[in-house]
């Protein structure tokens, strides 16, 4: 899903109190990936990519896809929880 997402390097002002979304992905090496997604209208956002200290803005329904996905919820810790500046 991410590897073929619209993306670009377009400046946006940030939004208080939007809606962030964030895919820990632990890999077969014992390694992790994150991506944060940070809502700012319908449809459109911000990718954060902590690792790689990238940062870029998408008109992709991260939030619609997210939704229509079939999950668990897991309890976390605080500390675990994304942060995303």
């Amino acid at each position: 899903m991410f590897s073929e997402l619209p993306v670009s390097d377009r400046k946006t002002e940030p939004v208080v109190g939007g809606a962030v979304t964030s895919f820990r992905f632990n890999l077969s090496d014992h390694t992790s990936y994150e991506i944060i997604y940070c809502a700012e209208a319908v449809k459109k956002g911000r990718l954060k990519l902590p690792a790689e200290q990238q940062d870029y803005f998408t008109s992709a329904d991260i939030g619609g896809c997210w939704d229509g996905c079939a999950y668990e919820a897991v309890d976390t810790g605080e500390s675990e929880l994304p942060t995303y500046s």
